[in-house]
């Protein structure tokens, strides 16, 4: 009878390590956009490009405000960055595909026109993590 209950108690202790939640759990990309209509403010950023990363060293504070929805989707994106003292204030519009966001607006610091292909990662109930990639062309005069 002591091998019966010892291999229930084994039993129950391999299910609790196998219930312990997986990382991926953690943070996953939002499925309702309208969840992301708000502000939302910056708190930290990294980067793999080094020139980005010494662009960055020069905002002081940023945030994104989701204006409007429309069917669901967000439609209009305000974006300012405090950067070496002035605000630099941008007004995009937004599209939704599937579980991305595409904005496209000028960069007013160097006259450049920005592209980004980003998401809202789900972390916890008042919390949103942004991904992204962008490309980054001079204006055409």
């Amino acid at each position: 009878m002591a091998p019966l209950h010892v291999f229930a108690a084994l039993a129950l202790a391999c299910l609790g390590v196998a219930s312990q939640p997986d990382c991926n759990e953690l943070v996953k990309p939002m499925v309702n956009l309208s969840s992301s209509v708000g502000k939302w403010i910056l708190h930290a950023a990294t980067t793999d490009s080094e020139p980005l990363t010494a662009q960055m060293e020069n905002y002081t504070s940023s945030w994104l405000h989701v204006k409007r929805i429309l069917d669901g989707n967000p439609q209009i994106a305000e974006i300012a960055n405090k950067v070496v003292g002035r605000c630099v204030y941008m007004q995009t519009n937004v599209s939704a595909v599937g579980d991305k966001l595409l904005m496209a607006f000028i960069a007013n610091l160097e006259n450049k026109n920005l592209y980004i292909n980003g998401q809202f990662h789900e972390t916890c109930p008042d919390c949103l993590m942004w991904s992204d990639t962008f490309k980054c062309m001079a204006q055409r005069r």
